[in-house]
């Protein structure tokens, strides 16, 4: 149950969802998902459907913390989104749902151009425990970005706590090889 202390910062965004701003409206969903409310899903339903780019990847992005069954035909339509970011977070999204095909598609994100692209494809696949990108995330590991390398070591670590025996020695020895460079 949220304090009371924050009901003023609810209403707020209650109120800003019928902003004439779609980017304001945007973020207010986001943020009254974030916190559990779960009135504002036909809200969701609308913006996930939207023309407007911003809208989509925010109504994609708070699709993913919610994590049930009710967006998943709507996130299917999005995996394709033409804007990679809108795509790649319903491809999580789905990804937590053991969606094959969004599975699929954040393993081949892992070699996108963008480094936010690559992270977040880390990420989402380490969150569902996916065994099958564990050759993409050692891969990622020697990545030229920081953060895609942190993501990848960390979503490694999360599928070996879930999944042990799914690592082999050749794992392993491809996991604790030192970075030439």
């Amino acid at each position: 149950m949220m304090s009371d202390a924050y009901q003023p910062a609810k209403e707020t965004c209650q109120r800003e969802l019928n902003s004439s701003d779609p980017m304001v409206s945007a973020y207010a969903l986001a943020c009254l998902v974030s916190i559990g409310d779960r009135s504002v899903y036909p809200h969701l339903m609308v913006a996930l459907k939207s023309h407007n780019t911003v809208v989509r990847r925010a109504a994609a992005w708070s699709a993913v913390k919610i994590k049930g069954p009710a967006f998943v035909e709507i996130l299917k339509t999005l995996r394709n989104d033409p804007d990679p970011y809108v795509s790649i977070f319903a491809n999580g999204a789905l990804a937590g749902a053991k969606n094959e095909e969004a599975l699929s598609s954040l393993r081949t994100a892992l070699s996108y151009p963008d480094q936010t692209i690559r992270y977040l494809a880390a990420d989402y696949l380490g969150e569902a425990g996916d065994v099958n990108s564990v050759d993409q995330l050692i891969s990622a590991l020697h990545d030229t970005d920081s953060d895609v390398r942190l993501y990848a070591a960390f979503s490694l670590l999360k599928i070996a706590v879930r999944h042990p025996v799914s690592f082999n020695k050749k794992h392993m020895d491809l996991i604790t090889e030192p970075q030439k460079g």
